[in-house]
């Protein structure tokens, strides 16, 4: 007796966007325990037919493997056959996965209802391959990762196939509020004639700036309250040369300025300095990946690109405001397009957490 063809349904997301996570994320749904006897005839088959094809094998991954499970199951339960779901919250690929605990974003899913009996999966990875946009699914090359989920209902066995891009593993992702003090100084200035002044306190400087005759303020923000040595220069005439003019030492946390005497101030004298002191909230994001970043990273908050990230070996820091932000993590590829991997969404509602994104 010949079997019956089986149903399929196939699924394809992939984000590739222009510059404008995951395990150890906190998931929704809770463990399933699924047949592990199936799950495994699935992924040899299906990598058996990769390596034919000469495409790298899938990993399996616990987040795709519990996203797989659960739409397996529901769709047992609810007794339909659909990518989409008639819930709103596990209505699309991408809200099962993040429910899932996964900030993962370029996904593929597969599906399959056979009958019952000892070639399941063989029949169902038969026809994934016979059909034209199931193979492209199975076999694209940008995959490395799968889970598998399965659910039987009468006769008939409901086949779930999770594909992922996961060039990179988030272990875990921590948001801690942090407060941010910033420093200012302000040099009343008197100078003698127009010039080109080049004004340094520590390691902080000015852009060189003319600076007409007579009083005037300027600022600089510094670092902490560290006593700091300032120091005025003017351009020589026709030169790209400073002379020092001025110079001494402030203490911020007293407020005293005590010009060096060595000084020429024949052209510039700094009268008065004072000091402002503000503070803001804000959140530091740590993101810790489970091998070294090997590629060029691209962050974007809200949509922004954020160029002050921090890459250290396997970790990634943001400094954000404290509010809402979607976090997009994506590798640069050629130019400036950038492949999104990881999205993920800043909650500031206590308590602060940052949570797989959903669409």
């Amino acid at each position: 007796m010949k079997l019956p063809p089986p149903r399929l349904l196939l699924a394809c997301l992939l984000l590739v966007a222009p510059p404008t996570l995951a395990q150890g994320l906190p998931q929704g749904y809770t463990e399933l325990v699924g047949d592990a006897t199936l799950e495994d005839s699935l992924q040899r088959a299906v990598n058996q037919a990769r390596e034919e094809a000469g495409v790298a094998p899938l990993a399996l991954d616990a987040s795709l493997v519990l996203a797989a499970r659960h739409h397996a199951l529901e769709m047992v339960r609810l007794e339909y056959f659909s990518h989409t779901s008639p819930l709103p919250s596990h209505r699309s690929l991408r809200h099962r996965v993040a429910l899932a605990g996964s900030a993962l974003v370029t996904l593929g899913e597969n599906l399959a209802l056979v009958p019952t009996g000892s070639a399941v999966a063989e029949e169902a990875v038969g026809g994934w391959l016979a059909s034209p946009g199931h193979h492209a699914n199975l076999m694209n090359p940008l995959y490395t990762h799968v889970g598998y989920g399965t659910a039987t209902l009468a006769n008939q066995v409901y086949i779930v196939q999770v594909l992922a891009y996961k060039p990179l593993e988030l272990a875990s992702a921590t948001a801690t509020l942090g407060v941010a003090e910033a420093h200012r100084i302000t040099l009343e200035i008197e100078v003698a004639r127009e010039a080109s002044v080049l004004l340094t306190a520590g390691r902080a400087m000015l852009e060189p700036r003319s600076i007409a005759s007579g009083r005037s303020s300027q600022t600089i923000m510094l670092d902490d309250l560290a006593p700091v040595h300032i120091r005025a220069g003017v351009a020589l005439p026709g030169s790209q040369r400073y002379v020092l003019e001025e110079s001494g030492w402030f203490d911020p946390s007293s407020g005293s300025w005590v010009p060096d005497p060595s000084a020429a101030r024949e052209l510039i004298r700094i009268a008065r300095v004072t000091v402002e002191s503000t503070s803001e909230s804000q959140i530091i994001v740590d993101f810790l990946f489970g091998q070294a970043i090997d590629r060029k990273l691209a962050v974007f908050a809200n949509g922004i690109h954020l160029s002050d990230a921090e890459v250290e070996i396997a970790n990634l820091r943001l400094v954000l405001p404290v509010e809402p932000t979607r976090i997009d993590i994506g590798e640069v590829l050629n130019g400036d397009r950038v492949r999104l991997i990881h999205s993920l969404d800043l909650s500031v509602s206590p308590p602060i957490r940052v949570l797989p994104a959903k669409p």
